[in-house]
């Protein structure tokens, strides 16, 4: 095998991992601490695993520890020393890492997520619901005939109601949540006098409160009585507060399920590999469940890409003959294949978007970039559409430009708190602008943009910023804090309380309410004028100021971050960066390391 170099960095942190497994082998050679090594550095990176044919005898950047050689074993000896190991074991051993027959290394407690999150889709692959025959009348009236051939939005409708599990994928506006609510209403009419338990959630409590708005919207346009309208949930959980999240684990889990019939998930491309398990583990064998999101945008921070593997990437959309003959009858014309996957029948991608003009700049740029265009992207990017601006990321202008946008539209919900709105009210104004970066550090990092806006607002007379804590400073919460419900994502706006003349943060509670906590009871927090594109996903804003750094600091600028961001506005989307660092971000689709594919489609996304 020829020697190719690699960028690989072992942290203290994997290397202490290394040294734990040799005090459990003492007798174990480099090859067993350079595998734990490199497995507790993947996961490091969100890699679900390390592929180890991928690194067999390759060179690396860096001098790896136990040892002076500065590449990896030889794959075959590797495997060999690996497999004779006594804290390596295979696929259904109780050993510390698991190594596949693929080549795939994991920790033991990674392994057995993938193995949980599959057993539980799979095993809803193979059960019934209601049969197609009995759901025609219910689909004319809900999802009436439309232009689109053929109407996906009614295919996943049928998914839903013949089967007990259901994914449905698409980017902004091509009408998820109005679907789902719609699909909740029409099970609710077959349940007839024995309702359904139904439960709504979302990853971060930002994404819930963004869901049960689209929910109380959508409720609105349902046809149906009122008594089916009033089963449409009306409260929405973060999947944390859902599982009973508290300082000794979730409450909810194997021996102790949910107690719902159904269960949808929103933003489900935000959902880790370890919650997505916890989840699965929560739902009994009778209970139901729909995954909603964008399997094109950013996936979750922490290890995995829980709904790009189980949305099948290519092999989406190849439907069953089975499944075909099923949507005919119900007025559905889709095309099957003899030999599709277990999961094909429960993927639905739709592809027409509302919101966006499909002749606009945003939404012809977003499609660009999904596809991986570069030319294309960046001819649109510069096109001078109304919906667009384009330009560089550096000089007076650029902070000009930065300053001037914030006071005029980032600052709407400071104005609002001077004139006495609502808390509710101010925390709905918040989303107006969105000013976002791929990085933290750095003037064009969301710490040297927070300085540049707040020192904006300041200078307008917008806040007075004279200690920590003031009047309209608006913050982050950077972990979960079970005890107040409050969980990393979630944004609050900080308010002077006129009765005690003291601050208060407040925010987005059940229903239209907000909740209201001290400044010093917080957990760990941020201010959040700006914030990264990771920290962005399940918000909207009407207008989206992107911030993209020179070419050292963006090297973490991918696809899915790019898509991500663009997708987050509303109406007009400002880039800030250089021609090549787009060109290469819409080249560079992110590769997450995991087995979940495989074990659902027998997909392999194993290279690097």
């Amino acid at each position: 095998m020829s020697k190719v170099e690699k960028l690989i960095s072992i942290s203290p942190m994997a290397a202490h991992f290394a040294r734990f497994i040799q005090s459990l082998e003492p007798g174990a050679g480099r090859e067993v601490a350079l595998a734990a090594a490199l497995v507790s550095a993947e996961v490091e990176r969100s890699n679900v695993c390390a592929f180890l044919p991928a690194f067999g005898g390759t060179l690396v950047s860096e001098a790896l520890p136990f040892g002076e050689e500065e590449c990896f074993p030889q794959l075959e000896e590797w495997l060999s020393a690996l497999n004779a190991s006594n804290v390596v074991g295979g696929v259904g051993d109780y050993a510390p890492l698991i190594l596949d027959s693929a080549g795939r290394l994991y920790l033991h407690r990674y392994y057995n997520y993938e193995r949980s999150v599959a057993d539980m889709l799979i095993s809803r692959t193979t059960k019934k619901l209601h049969s197609e025959k009995a759901l025609t009348g219910l689909l004319n009236r809900y999802f009436p005939s439309k232009d689109d051939d053929p109407d996906y939005q009614r295919l996943a409708a049928l998914c839903a109601a013949t089967s007990p599990l259901a994914v449905i994928s698409g980017g902004p506006g091509t009408g998820k949540t109005t679907t789902v609510v719609k699909i909740i209403a029409l099970l609710q009419e077959l349940a007839g006098d024995n309702p359904l338990a139904i439960a709504l959630c979302a990853p971060t409590g930002k994404a819930a409160t963004r869901l049960k708005e689209a929910v109380d919207s959508a409720r609105d346009s349902i046809a149906a009585e009122a008594e089916v309208i009033s089963r449409v949930p009306s409260e929405v959980y973060t999947i944390h507060r859902l599982l009973g999240a508290g300082s000794r684990g979730f409450r909810y889990g194997k021996g102790n399920p949910l107690p719902y019939d159904l269960v949808v998930v929103d933003e489900s491309s935000m959902v880790d590999l370890p919650l997505m398990a916890a989840l699965s583990d929560a739902l009994s064998d009778e209970c139901s469940l729909i995954l909603l999101g964008d399997r094109d945008q950013l996936s979750s921070v922490e290890a995995g890409a829980v709904l790009g593997d189980i949305s099948g990437g290519r092999l989406a959309e190849q439907f069953s003959k089975d499944f075909s003959e099923k949507a005919a009858a119900a007025g559905i014309a889709i095309a099957g294949e003899e030999n599709s996957s277990l999961l094909s029948d429960a993927v639905v991608i739709l592809n027409k978007s509302y919101r966006f003009n499909q002749d606009g700049g945003i939404g012809l740029l977003s499609g660009a970039v999904k596809r991986g265009d570069a030319v294309e992207a960046l001819r649109i990017l510069k096109s001078g559409d109304p919906e667009l601006s384009f330009g560089p990321s550096e000089g007076v202008e650029f902070i000009e430009e930065l300053r001037r946008i914030t006071v005029k539209e980032g600052g709407e919900y400071l104005r609002l708190a001077a004139n006495g709105a609502s808390p509710v009210m101010v925390l709905k104004s918040f989303g107006e602008l969105g000013i976002l970066s791929s990085v933290r550090r750095g003037p064009l990092g969301v710490e040297g943009l927070n300085m540049e806006a707040e020192k904006a607002l300041y200078e307008a007379g917008l806040i007075k910023p004279e200690g920590e804590w003031y009047h309209g400073r608006p913050v982050m919460v950077t972990a979960n804090d079970y005890d107040l419900s409050l969980f990393n994502g979630d944004i609050g706006i900080t308010l002077k309380d006129n009765a005690s003349d003291k601050l208060r943060v407040w925010f987005p509670g059940a229903g239209d309410v907000a909740r209201h906590f001290s400044p010093y009871a917080l957990p760990a927090h941020e201010t959040v004028y700006a914030m990264t594109v990771h920290k962005s996903q399940g918000s909207e804003f009407n207008t989206v100021f992107l911030a993209l750094p020179g070419s050292i600091e963006g090297r973490g600028v991918t696809r899915e971050l790019l898509y991500t961001a663009l997708t987050r506005s509303r109406s007009r989307m400002i880039v800030r960066g250089s021609e090549d660092l787009v060109r290469r971000a819409v080249l560079s689709p992110t590769e997450r390391i995991s087995g979940l594919g495989e074990m659902l489609w027998g997909l392999k996304k194993d290279k690097r």
